[in-house]
């Protein structure tokens, strides 16, 4: 049976003239490796790959040329909001470069601020908090041509213990500062408006 590839992508701040500008903190993109693991622990459907362009230090070109070559069927963008002019010039590129692809947004920019989306119409979908189970139930449903939601919010995940390890072989760990981070709680009870 052949895996339907799923893309997840970590933006750039922006690009100048073809190459990424991001802030030297090179940290692993934790969320997106928590959904990457998420998925293929879960799915035996799905093969869920990351590409971290600031870190990897490749161009909008180069970009494009991988993500022809892993042939997704959905691509997946985080973006907090110092990332969102390089989130959406990358979008658009997808969208001329790969029309037939579907791109979802996530992360805290989207979580805060789910209307983002509307601004911009190179999304195809929005997914709101913690979205591992939402986002793997959203792929399975695309795959069987059911029809999603554009904006999605995602249920608390009670147990984090359900989310398996962040799969570090699916980036180049050299890229990276040497040291490890990981997730033993998430969020907050209060759910105030102001925060995401």
């Amino acid at each position: 049976m052949n895996k339907k590839n799923v893309l997840l992508i970590n933006p750039p701040l922006h690009f100048d003239n073809d190459l990424p500008h991001s802030l030297d903190v090179s940290v692993p993109p934790l969320g997106l490796l928590y959904l990457a693991s998420y998925i293929n622990h879960y799915s035996n459907s799905l093969n869920a790959s990351v590409i971290d362009i600031g870190a990897e230090k490749i161009s909008l070109s180069e970009t494009l040329k991988r993500i022809k070559k892993q042939k997704p069927f959905v691509i997946g963008l985080t973006s907090m909001t110092p990332q969102l002019q390089g989130t959406v010039e990358l979008a658009k590129c997808l969208k001329k470069s790969f029309p037939k692809v579907k791109i979802f947004l996530g992360g805290p920019h989207i979580s805060a601020d789910p209307g983002f989306i509307n601004r911009f119409r190179v999304f195809d979908y929005a997914i709101t908090g913690e979205a591992e189970k939402t986002f793997l139930d959203s792929l399975k449903k695309l795959v069987s041509g059911k029809k999603i939601p554009r904006i999605q919010s995602s249920e608390v995940i009670d147990n984090l213990d359900s989310i398996p390890f962040p799969d570090k072989e699916l980036i180049d760990r050299n890229k990276y500062f040497k040291r490890e981070s990981m997730m033993f709680s998430r969020g907050c009870p209060y759910n105030c408006y102001y925060c995401s």
